[in-house]
């Protein structure tokens, strides 16, 4: 169970700020992708 959240946690850390980094590049291109 720890190795597991060990391997997780890391991964979700930055799967988040991949995201976030993703959604910054979408809005300051614009709304062209969003649809």
């Amino acid at each position: 169970m720890a190795a597991a959240i060990i391997v997780i946690l890391p991964m979700f850390v930055v799967y988040l700020l991949f995201r976030k980094r993703i959604m910054n590049a979408i809005s300051r291109q614009g709304s062209t992708i969003k649809g």
